[in-house]
């Protein structure tokens, strides 16, 4: 059965994003050249370093026990790491997804007569943990 996205949730600090919209993670290696005049031509490479980010976009509404807009721009402006988890809690088959992150970009957006809304983007800095869900 194909997951429904609703149920994937990006947590700070051990609270959801409240009203979230879209949730996004995303994993990065660099890579290094290593093409010698062995390669027959073809470009080879090797593995470098990995790198991984978040983001996510909402609807704010005041108040609440969800991680908040206030929350984010609290720790943005106070230089802190936040913790991150990514996934789906505990349903069978799923995996959860931690780690350790500033908050670098935060926006908002309130047209005349719409939703008010926030978007955020989390670096991750250390290693990922994986918990599998069974």
């Amino acid at each position: 059965m194909v997951q429904n996205g609703s149920a994937v949730r990006l947590s700070i600090d051990g609270h959801t994003i409240a009203n979230a919209k879209v949730d996004n993670f995303t994993w990065d290696m660099a890579t290094r050249d290593t093409t010698t005049k062995d390669s027959a031509g073809f470009r080879e490479l090797g593995e470098a370093l990995r790198s991984w980010n978040c983001d996510a976009s909402a609807l704010f509404a005041p108040g609440g026990a969800a991680a908040s807009l206030q929350d984010c721009q609290d720790a943005w402006s106070s230089r802190a790491t936040v913790d991150i988890d990514f996934g789906s809690g505990t349903i069978s088959g799923t995996r959860t997804i931690s780690g350790t992150a500033y908050i670098v970009s935060i926006s908002e957006k309130a047209d005349l007569e719409g939703n008010v809304e926030y978007s955020i983007k989390l670096e991750g800095t250390g290693q990922l943990t994986f918990t599998d869900h069974v």
